[in-house]
């Protein structure tokens, strides 16, 4: 919060854009769940030793969670590149 009045084409702006990403949440739900799916896929698939953390269903569409056995931390994150972990 700042002081002072609000800006109105500021405040309208969240409104509409609020009311855009409602509008498009649950599509944008299903396309992030499927890209998370086949992310995993493609990694289980070619990597032994991996293991989902977390339940297998009940999770947020675009958050993929995963363990490498005998694969620390700080030597994963290096090997990742340009990866966001």
């Amino acid at each position: 919060m700042r002081s002072g009045t609000l800006s109105t084409p500021i405040c309208v702006g969240f409104g509409e854009a609020c009311s855009i990403a409602g509008a498009e949440m649950d599509g944008e739900n299903e396309r992030l769940a499927a890209l998370r799916d086949r992310l995993l896929d493609g990694i289980t698939s070619r990597v032994e030793g991996v293991s989902l953390n977390g339940d297998p269903t009940r999770r947020i569409p675009g958050n993929l969670n995963l363990s490498f056995t005998g694969v620390g931390g700080e030597q994963l994150v290096a090997a990742l590149g340009d990866l966001a972990v």
